[in-house]
């Protein structure tokens, strides 16, 4: 009698202490949503990094198609162009 008893409770604490390790290690366990809330965080602040990219872009596009300046200098930038009569450094 005393010895099923012990081993029902053997039994019991062997069932609650692999519950609790597949809870914590397993699939769905606890180390798991911590390391997705990390993710789910890195991603968040990527995506507000990206919109504020966009925006900035929107507001360099806009200028573009209304600033003549801004053109200019678009063209400078990217195509290496000159005015006439303006002199060339380049630096290395």
């Amino acid at each position: 009698m005393i010895a099923n008893r012990k081993f029902r409770i053997v039994v019991l604490v062997l069932f609650c202490w692999s519950v609790w390790i597949s809870g914590l290690f397993g699939n769905d366990g606890i180390l798991q949503a911590y390391r997705l809330s990390k993710v789910r965080r890195d991603l968040t602040l990527r995506i507000r990094a990206l919109e504020n990219e966009r925006s900035r872009l929107d507001i360099l596009l806009s200028d573009l198609y209304r600033d003549d300046f801004a053109q200019e200098m678009a063209i400078r930038d990217t195509l290496g162009y000159v005015r006439e009569g303006e002199v060339v450094f380049e630096t290395r």
